[in-house]
């Protein structure tokens, strides 16, 4: 009976024993999971910090880099747009002796006397091969310039020197030809040429006009022009760049952008051409 207690008083003793040391190695145990839990988190937290600082230092990079070329761009926009303006009033100048179209009625051309004084006014025009010469170096000068401005301020200045140079083309053709010079408004391709520019519905409504549809087309046009030219000045377009651009920092790994090619280049971030 005795070594029986002594056994159940040794086994309680033991198993009290053995809990204490599993509880002690076990509490050990956690406590070190817990230290590694915490390295880990904090190792994290550290790698995060440095890919947040690493991710706005390549947007900073890359906004730095893209204002600064932007900035010079914007320069040359305002340069090109002013020098397009000029080469604009330029070929309005050439033209000066057209004025006949804005006071004849549409009913009037056809008239003998009328004809001989158009015929007396359009030899006050620059002579047709010197025209010519003054139109290459002024051509070759819009191409130069066509970086720089947007596809909308470009197709407007081409619609208005072109609508010019195709007056002038008609009027040295038919008095070349020795035949009398026609109503501008009788071309039905300089009707689809001006198409470029206005719509349908205000282009007929011009055509309509019995008299000073001429300046009606100029004066538009040149208020189009001012306008998409106020654009480039205002920096309009830089600032819708920068802000397409840095959505798409944003919207991208940015550890997998090194430089602005790197951005640029990707298929899914090309420049869209743009519908003006």
């Amino acid at each position: 009976m005795d070594d029986f207690v002594v056994i159940i008083v040794s086994v309680t003793f033991t198993s009290a024993l053995w809990g204490v040391i599993l509880k002690l190695f076990g509490q050990g145990y956690l406590d070190k999971l817990n230290r590694d839990w915490k390295t880990k988190q904090e190792r994290e937290i550290i790698e995060l910090k440095s890919s947040l600082k690493k991710e706005e230092e390549i947007s900073a990079n890359l906004l730095k880099l893209y204002k600064s070329s932007s900035d010079e761009i914007q320069k040359k926009r305002i340069s090109a747009a002013s020098e397009l303006w000029d080469i604009a009033m330029e070929a309005q100048k050439t033209a000066s002796h057209l004025s006949f179209y804005d006071i004849l009625l549409d009913s009037e051309y056809k008239n003998p006397k009328n004809q001989v004084l158009i015929k007396k006014i359009s030899k006050l025009l620059m002579p047709e091969m010197e025209y010519y010469k003054h139109l290459e170096p002024l051509t070759i000068k819009e191409k130069k310039l066509r970086l720089f401005v947007s596809d909308e301020t470009w197709k407007i200045f081409h619609v208005y020197t072109g609508f010019i140079t195709r007056l002038l083309f008609d009027i040295y053709t038919n008095v070349r030809d020795n035949k009398e010079i026609p109503n501008w408004k009788d071309n039905e391709n300089t009707k689809k040429f001006l198409n470029l520019a206005f719509c349908d519905d205000d282009l007929e409504k011009i055509y309509q006009m019995p008299i000073g549809a001429y300046g009606v087309i100029f004066s538009y046009l040149e208020e189009r022009m001012i306008i998409e030219m106020n654009k480039l000045f205002s920096g309009e377009y830089v600032i819708r760049d920068q802000k397409e651009l840095l959505k798409r920092i944003n919207d991208e790994e940015p550890n997998q952008i090194l430089t602005l090619n790197d951005l640029s280049d990707r298929h899914a971030f090309q420049l869209k051409k743009r519908n003006f």
